[in-house]
């Protein structure tokens, strides 16, 4: 069932008492535009022949009473050119669109046709304020009469106007009679002949307003105006009603009704009102589809209509706020669809507490950071991929704890869509301190802290520089707090969002970085045949600054510019400069390959990056799908002992369903195809080569072990299959790395001296739990299979 159905049927929720006063209220009318019909000619000759063993509320009174509510509603044109309408529904939805759970579209719904023709019923009565009582009276006589004389008290279970009549037999099994003037227990309610295709009114939804409920009293009163309730939708010809007892219930009902179609003349043309959006050619593709039908038009034509038109609607996200409210001109085969398409209109920002309660007088966050990130404006036509949008760039600001993106209908106007947006701000101010102990095996093979003395990081942020959405953020991490001078790193970070202004479409944003960094190189480490023990550990010190102006070009396009400079020093375990790398033999310790450009351990590198992404995956009930493609070069200045190079890197990603997601509340199975490549032109340090091998780039393999290249290939093949009581899905997998190679132009040749293979393959599989991967990878060089935690997604 689609959104528009849903809430179609939440719009039929509605009070019961309500429900009664309006149908009190409909009965008189019905009955005013029997008396004016009956003395017509039928029209059209739809419905059944009428004979004197018609039941009271089967073919006998209800070809008058549907003509002559027909007419007052315009659908044989005979009194007013009122239209048939279809429910624009709402009320509030469970679970939001955004955010998580959030109301729902208000009164939109859209789609489902509007329950048991309460506007219709309304319109009608509009018309009659202007007869006085007297009338009223006088035609309720008239009809009441009428009833009388074609009433058919033999048939089994139809409805008689008098009350004291006997109803009719229950089931032939336990032969129960029911009078239902003294009222019946209804225990199930059923549909016959009503038609169960996509797009048209289901049983639950024509029956949800009714009077007579399963598993309530229902009266012949009741009855009557149900049965009178839904021919006022005008969709059906004839309406009939009919119940049997349920053995072994104590006089239980099952109450049926039986619908018939109503019949116009073969739709020969179609218009489309009130949209912009659709194709010029929308109408011929619907005529198209109802050339290859025959017969007469009917409320499965409409359902077509509908069906066709919410599918272009839904395919670009457009649904459930654009939709047919209603048809017209089905008399005369010139169907007319009345299209409403929902505009932004007004935005309200709420801040809530802790609590999740409106706080009074804003919040500490200028309203017009929070707007400017809104991907839609007032006027514009409402779309769910710009709710999406929003939700992500107004969360990504990093000022908000949780935030909410709620649409709904306005109660002023169906083409204007009010959208709510809740926020809960973060702490403007935030410090931690973070300690931690590292831990290595003893003599006893015991995990044993080295070191009393803890090591971990100190943060402080600012989120909200001057009220503007500046941030500003520093760290600080040791692996000793009592002597942090051994190894300092730090991180601080301005950024300014919006560079250019506030209107600046490209959301134009400047961050600056200074660093001061340490991590193991991937170059000097051992390849498969040797031990750890034989090549000594080679840190990289890196202590510099970077400036980057990002822009995002569009919905799923963004790049960034940055200028890098920065000082890289290769050091030994106990800090000392170190020039080559060094490897354990049985003759000592042997030099390898340099370390860095220079002759001195540390190089001063100049160089400009540029970053290009273009990312229009999405989720569908969880599960990863569509295109990402992301490029990165460098350009080294060649600026005092600065290098000149070229580095460019490319990746390609395909997330591609292999089955239906929509029909499964698990989501699609996916196979993901992933492909990578890089190269390096000019001169080239040890510590800016490609490592090959690694939890993202061939798993099974340690970082950097199959070796260390100025070019590279990847690929990979993943499928992934959600489990469907399990939330947690699972994948295997089959990756290839090569060098191309290229690993022995390197300077020093590293990847040779440490007998680094050069290319190797591996697959797997595993489970995702969360943000975590829990897999098992073997490598296909060696033929050694490993288990694996790690964080995060491998593509």
């Amino acid at each position: 069932m689609d959104a528009h159905q849903l809430a179609g049927r939440a719009a039929a929720r509605q009070p019961v008492a309500g429900l009664q006063r309006a149908a009190q209220r409909r009965r008189v009318s019905a009955r005013r535009a029997l008396v004016v019909q009956a003395a017509q000619q039928p029209l059209g000759g739809e419905g059944p022949a009428e004979g004197p063993g018609t039941p009271a509320f089967g073919a006998g009174f209800v070809n008058y009473a549907v003509k002559g509510i027909a007419a007052g509603l315009g659908i044989t044109a005979v009194v007013a050119a009122l239209p048939l309408e279809l429910g624009i529904g709402g009320g509030n939805g469970g679970s939001g669109f955004f955010g998580g759970g959030g109301g729902g579209g208000g009164g939109c719904g859209g789609g489902g046709w509007k329950g048991l023709g309460s506007l219709l019923a309304a319109r009608a009565d509009d018309d009659d304020d202007e007869e006085t009582e007297e009338e009223e009276e006088e035609v309720i006589e008239e009809v009441e009469e009428s009833e009388d004389e074609d009433a058919g008290s033999d048939a089994e279970g139809d409805v008689e106007i008098k009350p004291t009549a006997a109803a009719g037999a229950g089931g032939e099994d336990d032969g129960e009679q029911i009078d239902i003037s003294k009222g019946f227990f209804v225990k199930k309610i059923e549909a016959v002949g009503l038609p169960n295709e996509p797009g048209m009114p289901s049983a639950d939804e024509l029956f949800a307003a009714l009077k007579c409920q399963a598993g309530f009293e229902c009266t012949a009163d009741d009855l009557k105006d149900d049965l009178r309730s839904l021919m006022q939708i005008g969709l059906f010809s004839d309406v009939q009603a009919s119940w049997k007892a349920i053995p072994g219930t104590g006089g239980k009902c099952r109450l049926i009704f039986n619908f018939q179609e109503k019949i116009w003349p073969r739709m020969r043309s179609l218009k489309i009102e009130g949209a912009s959006l659709l194709p010029n050619d929308m109408a011929e593709q619907v005529l198209g589809e109802h050339a290859k039908t025959e017969g007469p038009s009917s409320m499965r034509t409409l359902a077509m209509i509908r069906r066709v038109v919410d599918k272009w609607y839904g395919e670009r996200g457009y649904s459930p706020f654009c939709y047919i409210t209603h048809f017209d001109g089905m008399d005369t085969g010139d169907v007319v669809a009345h299209v409403v398409e929902g505009r932004v209109g007004n935005v309200n920002l709420l801040y809530l507490d802790e609590n999740g309660n409106t706080k009074k007088g804003g919040g500490e966050t200028d309203p017009s950071i929070i707007m400017r990130e809104l991907p839609f404006r007032r006027g514009q036509i409402y779309n769910t991929d710009d709710g999406r949008l929003a939700l992500r760039d107004v969360f990504a600001t990093n000022l908000f704890e949780n935030v909410q993106i709620l649409p709904k209908q306005s109660t002023k106007s169906e083409k204007q869509i009010d959208v709510d947006l809740m926020i809960r701000e973060r702490p403007t101010k935030l410090a931690e301190v973070e300690c931690e102990w590292a831990i290595a095996k003893n003599d006893r093979g015991l995990p044993t802290p080295t070191s009393l003395v803890p090591g971990g990081s100190i943060t402080f942020e600012h989120r909200n520089l001057q009220g503007q959405g500046n941030q500003l953020s520093a760290q600080v991490t040791t692996q000793n707090f009592l002597r942090p001078q051994d190894d300092l790193g730090f991180n601080v970070t301005y950024k300014r969002p919006y560079l250019l202004g506030h209107d600046d479409p490209r959301r134009t944003n400047l961050s600056v970085t200074a660093f001061n960094g340490r991590k193991l190189s991937a170059t000097f480490t051992p390849g498969p045949t040797m031990n750890q023990q034989e090549v000594p550990q080679v840190w990289i010190d890196r202590v510099g600054a970077k400036v980057t102006v990002a822009e995002q070009h569009s919905r799923n396009s963004k790049a960034a510019l940055s200028v890098v400079a920065e000082e890289v020093g290769a050091r030994d375990e106990q800090g000392e400069a170190l020039v080559a790398g060094q490897r354990m033999t049985q003759a000592g310790v042997t030099d390898g390959p340099p370390t860095t450009l220079s002759d001195t351990g540390t190089d001063r590198n100049l160089f400009v990056q540029g970053h290009f992404v273009r990312d229009a995956t999405y989720f569908q009930r969880g599960v990863l799908l569509g295109p990402r493609d992301v490029f990165k070069v460098e350009q080294g200045l060649g600026l005092g002992s600065s290098a000149l190079f070229n580095r460019m890197e490319v990746s390609s990603t395909r997330y591609i369903p292999l089955t239906n997601g929509k029909a499964s509340k698990s989501g699609p199975l996916s196979l993901v195809l992933h492909a990578k490549a890089g190269t390096t032109v000019g001169d080239v340090a040890s510590y800016d080569l490609y490592p090959l091998g690694g939890p993202f780039s061939v798993r099974g393999y340690n970082l950097g072990e199959l070796g260390s290249c100025r070019t590279y290939a990847e690929a990979a093949a993943e499928v992934r299959v959600p489990l469907p009581k399990v939330r947690h899905p699972v994948y295997a997998f089959y990756e290839r790395g090569s060098d191309l190679g290229t690993s022995r132009t390197v300077r020093g040749a590293p990847t040779c001296f440490y007998d680094k293979p050069g290319s190797g393959a591996s697959y797997g599989a595993g489970v995702k739990v969360g943000a975590t991967r829990v897999e098992y990878a073997r490598e296909c060089n060696m033929g050694r299979g490993t288990w694996y935690i790690r964080f995060g997604e491998r593509f």
